[in-house]
């Protein structure tokens, strides 16, 4: 919902979303040197999805996506 709402109401592209919501919610926070992103020696939680690519996320809005998470 939220990548819909950024990509409809403040005109972001899904990338931009995506980056929107991982590592610059981590800047935010003061964690983006261990959470974030996928690089080594960061922690890393990860979800694996349904559709070919992430540019389908903001026209799926309200459905369950995905297909495995992986914590840690």
């Amino acid at each position: 919902m939220t990548i819909a709402l950024a990509c409809l109401y403040m005109k972001l592209s899904p990338e931009e979303a995506l980056t929107a919501l991982t590592i610059n919610a981590a800047a935010a926070v003061g964690r983006a040197g261990s959470i974030g992103s996928i690089d080594v020696g960061k922690k890393g939680d990860i979800i694996i999805l349904e559709y070919p690519t992430y540019q389908f996320l903001p026209y799926h809005v309200g459905m369950n996506c995905v297909e495995r998470t992986i914590k840690s």
